[in-house]
């Protein structure tokens, strides 16, 4: 087939199966800055996506050309562990609990295994990236640098890809998928696979011990009709104030707040908004939030300055990072943890769950639920016949197995015609059908 011409002025071609090929390895490393990565107002397309990422045709077919060998590297190894997302500022192509490559208007990002890299290319930091996949290392080319590199870096690339696909039992990063982008993906490839997600493995309810608990749950909220109720037992006692919560939180934690994380004051203002967003009295019950006593967040008190600005940053990125949460929340632990040691002493496993999640909780809902120690313990034993949650900081393993779980009783709710509207019904359900009536 004729060649085209690539905006780093080198002819590049089709290979057989397995992308854009250099006819001249001549790049010029030219930058792409002068392309816009300003968000889109609005929904997503992915077309005007691209368009605005690669304003050149070839350069957007040879970008878009590098995702359809991603997405069938990781589809044939693993069709149920593989996502597509998409946003104004990137695409991503995520297998099992990580991202293995992604589009950005000024660059192109490989997660490669370092390993295979040629002499010259692999990095001299020998910490993984990834955990879950051995030797993984990230590179972040130009357009035109990778016209260049692609070849050299194809193997590498290709092995993390496929230790990705391996990492995770399902496709952790479902909620997150595009379907309008894989849609215009498979316009363009007819062949193109999409992901098969049933042949999951998913957690399996027992039906008699979840019948149980919706028996006992009704049994405790006599006036239940359905989670949509505004009035009733359920809604005064489980789920208004948390909405209330939710809308202090997001009032209150706003990403402005967090454009001061990098200094002593703004640091200081994040640590007190904090503190503040979980003892303010609600408008519902003239009280604070009684999710997480005291004891979660009193290490708030003993941050010194420097800790402070940790903290800070660690967690605008947990509430307002592009990454899907199980590997926000793990960043925000890895980061927290030896804070939360020192001013608490011992290993306050308990507080490294709840309260992270909590102000997940609090403010996306639908796709984040609050993990209460006690709780899914006991939901777990109840549901699974086994506990979930480890005797170590929460991490994103743990966060997915509590995630799928939440999911499995989302559904059954569902088949009961409740009517789940997030994940504060899920968590509220869980809590009234497996709490002893003395429980506080």
């Amino acid at each position: 087939m004729p060649s085209r011409v690539c905006s780093c002025g080198t002819a590049i071609e089709r290979a057989n199966g397995s992308g854009w090929r250099l006819s001249e390895p001549r790049c010029t490393f030219a930058s792409l800055s002068s392309r816009t990565s300003e968000p889109m107002p609005g929904e997503v397309n992915p077309e005007v996506a691209l368009t605005r990422f690669y304003g050149n045709k070839v350069d957007r077919l040879f970008a878009v050309e590098l995702l359809r060998e991603a997405i069938e590297v990781a589809n044939k190894i693993n069709p149920s562990t593989w996502s597509v997302t998409l946003t104004p500022s990137y695409i991503r192509l995520n297998t099992g609990r990580v991202e293995v490559f992604a589009l950005h208007p000024d660059q192109v990002h490989f997660v490669c295994d370092r390993r295979r890299l040629p002499a010259g290319m692999q990095p001299d930091d020998a910490e993984d990236t990834y955990e879950s996949i051995p030797g993984s290392t990230y590179i972040d080319l130009t357009l035109a640098e990778t016209c260049e590199a692609i070849e050299r870096i194809r193997g590498a690339w290709h092995s993390a890809i496929e230790s990705g696909a391996m990492s995770a039992r399902t496709a952790v990063y479902r909620r997150y998928h595009s379907q309008p982008l894989l849609a215009h993906l498979q316009r363009l490839y007819p062949n193109l696979p999409t992901p098969k997600w049933e042949a999951a493995v998913k957690p399996q309810l027992n039906e008699g011990a979840f019948s149980r608990l919706a028996d006992r749950f009704l049994e405790r909220v006599t006036d239940f009709g359905d989670f949509t109720d505004r009035s009733g037992g359920y809604w005064t006692e489980e789920r208004a104030y948390k909405l209330e919560l939710g809308t202090i939180c997001r009032e209150t934690l706003t990403a402005t707040l967090f454009e001061g994380a990098d200094d002593d004051d703004g640091a200081a203002d994040i640590v007190s908004a904090t503190s503040k967003a979980l003892t303010t009295r609600l408008p519902s019950t003239q009280a604070a939030q009684n999710l997480a006593g005291w004891r979660y967040h009193d290490f708030l008190r003993h941050l010194a300055k420097p800790a402070k600005k940790t903290f800070a940053k660690a967690f605008r990125d947990l509430l307002h990072g592009d990454e899907p949460s199980p590997a926000r929340v793990q960043a925000y632990t890895k980061r927290t943890w030896p804070l939360m040691q020192k001013a608490q002493g011992g290993n306050p496993y308990a507080q490294t769950r709840m309260f992270p999640t909590l102000f997940l909780m609090a403010m996306y809902p639908r796709t984040d639920v609050a993990v209460r120690t006690d709780l899914f313990q006991r939901a777990s034993r109840e549901l699974l016949g086994r506990p979930i949650l480890e005797s170590k900081p929460l991490d994103a393993e743990q966060y997915e197995s509590v995630l799928e779980l939440c999911a499995a009783v989302w559904d059954n709710l569902d088949r009961r015609g409740w009517l789940t509207t997030d994940m504060i019904d899920v968590h509220s359900f869980l809590w009234v059908a497996t709490r002893d009536r003395d429980t506080d």
